[in-house]
């Protein structure tokens, strides 16, 4: 049987859903009004700058209705809750638990913009509550049961608005535990999380990419270092992922070549033009596609390769 605190966290959530629903249909009629307003005007010939004035104006308007209603809501009384606003419903949870149990419920509906003052509440988590998140990060497995699915998502929301470094290990830690094809929404919610911090967890996933045995899940791992490489482009980066693909072969080494075509850095080109060249007599004319591709994107030339390969690519260009 739920408890009083979870049965009133519920109705937060079913009301915070209700009214935003309404926002979002009262914005979505308002911005149908705007287009034929906008199309009215142009037939009447109004001036250009008129126009985009009036209608960049209506869609402001628009725009403004789901974030003044979901002001408004948070200091609304809900009788089912005893008459409490949201923000006082949410002032009297003093248990880390239940506040987590709250983002939960939010999280199992799929809202990404939670109540501000929530958010509020988050940040301002006392040091004594850190030990009960650092425990429940490192619980956080891939999972089929959609309420620790929801207790998942709600422990990394709350981390993630915190922002506080001594939870970077943790984070990481998670992606030694999700196998290939294994719960992609909690791998991209995580790796999303780890690119956006940035450098400052890089050299953490360095280290767990060189502990990883398995080809697919350093793949997995590779995919936010990468993100993170190209947005702080430097020679060391440039020639861990070289090397990465100097030391790889088969399919793996086409998909570090894609990683260094996504990185960015023309210098990539010697790396892989000169791989070609150099074992060509093994390379197929369906992985020379790729590597002619990468080639290509970095800048490069493959008029001398094309004559090796017995394929006509004219169509394809």
């Amino acid at each position: 049987m739920e408890n009083e605190t979870t049965r009133k966290s519920l109705i937060i959530v079913i009301d915070y859903l209700s009214t935003m629903n309404r926002a979002y249909k009262e914005s979505s009629k308002m911005a149908d009004v705007a287009e034929k307003e906008k199309r009215k005007n142009m037939k009447e010939k109004m001036s250009e700058e008129d126009i985009e004035n009036r209608y960049e104006d209506a869609m402001q308007s628009t725009m403004n209705v789901p974030v003044e209603r979901r002001l408004l809501w948070q200091e609304q009384s809900i009788p089912h809750i005893g008459g409490l606003t949201p923000v006082q419903y949410i002032d009297s949870i003093e248990s880390i638990q239940d506040l987590v149990e709250l983002v939960s419920f939010f999280m199992a509906e799929d809202m990404v913009l939670l109540p501000v003052y929530l958010q509020e509440k988050i940040k301002k988590i006392e040091s004594k509550h850190l030990p009960y998140l650092h425990e429940a990060l490192s619980c956080i497995r891939p999972t089929e049961d959609p309420d620790v699915k929801a207790l998942n998502m709600a422990v990394l929301y709350i981390i993630q608005t915190l922002g506080l470094p001594e939870f970077f290990p943790g984070l990481v830690k998670i992606l030694e535990h999700i196998t290939y094809s294994q719960d992609d929404r909690l791998y991209y919610r995580v790796s999303s999380q780890l690119m956006l911090i940035g450098e400052p967890v890089l050299d953490l996933l360095l280290q767990t990419y060189e502990n990883l045995k398995s080809e697919d899940m350093k793949q997995r791992v590779r995919i936010p270092i990468v993100e993170i490489m190209k947005e702080n482009k430097s020679d060391r980066y440039f020639k861990w992922l070289k090397e990465k693909f100097r030391k790889t072969e088969g399919v793996d080494k086409i998909l570090l070549a894609r990683d260094l075509v996504m990185y960015g850095d023309s210098r990539a080109v010697t790396a892989i033009k000169g791989y070609v060249e150099r074992d060509k007599e093994n390379i197929s004319n369906a992985w020379y596609r790729h590597y002619r591709g990468y080639i290509i994107a970095l800048g490069g030339s493959v008029d001398d390769l094309d004559e090796y390969f017995d394929v006509d690519f004219d169509e394809e260009d």
